[in-house]
């Protein structure tokens, strides 16, 4: 994947882009990132959680936004070895000034050098619709499992959500045949939580 910087690009720009408006529009809140709301925002962290993070693991949040899990993970599973990294220098920044800056880097997982660790888990940072989708979402969730000794979670929003709102939704059938054809056998999918969700876990 060494070319993975121009490949992607234009992916990254779009993401910032969207980003960069919510904020704008809604601040730095749930919405701002483009959560609905702060609720459904810990339903699916719940369910990322449930792959099987426990006290003492390291978790790698990719796209980790305005660190929102890190607070929700110190109240479910108790101390983690954390880190948040996101290609968002502005919401880095927010981020570490609201949990602690050491807790967060910009990154980028695909280019950068990025500690191993025990679970890589995302929370709708590949939700967003953009030119080259299903080839970023190939590598990132190679990247992340390469990353980590214990397995990854990664949640989308699903193909068979009853209503769309213009992001970009997933065919869960798709990406479990990817997961197990090209990264484990060991791999679930969950859409039992909400309508228009679902969650990838794959396991080493």
């Amino acid at each position: 994947m060494g070319d993975s910087v121009d490949r992607f690009a234009e992916d990254k720009a779009v993401i910032q882009k969207v980003y960069a408006e919510s904020v704008k529009q809604y601040g730095y809140t749930s919405r701002g990132i483009t959560w609905g709301s702060t609720e459904s925002q810990e339903v699916r962290f719940r369910v990322l959680l449930e792959v099987g993070a426990k006290y003492g693991d390291s978790i790698l949040d990719v796209g980790c936004g305005l660190g929102d899990l890190y607070p929700f993970i110190k109240q479910r599973v108790g101390w983690v070895n954390y880190q948040g990294v996101d290609i968002n220098p502005e919401l880095i920044r927010e981020a570490g000034s609201i949990h602690g800056s050491w807790l967060f880097r910009c990154s980028d997982i695909l280019t950068d050098v990025v500690p191993q660790t025990d679970w890589a888990v995302e929370s709708g940072a590949l939700g967003i619709d953009t030119p080259h989708w299903w080839d970023h979402t190939r590598a990132m969730l190679h990247k992340m499992f390469e990353l980590a000794n214990k397995g990854i979670a990664c949640n989308f929003l699903s193909t068979y959500s009853p209503t769309k709102t213009g992001s970009h939704y997933a065919d869960p059938k798709e990406l479990f045949d990817f997961a197990c054809r090209e990264l484990s056998t060991k791999v679930v999918i969950r859409q039992d939580y909400k309508p228009n969700d679902f969650t990838l876990y794959v396991h080493h």
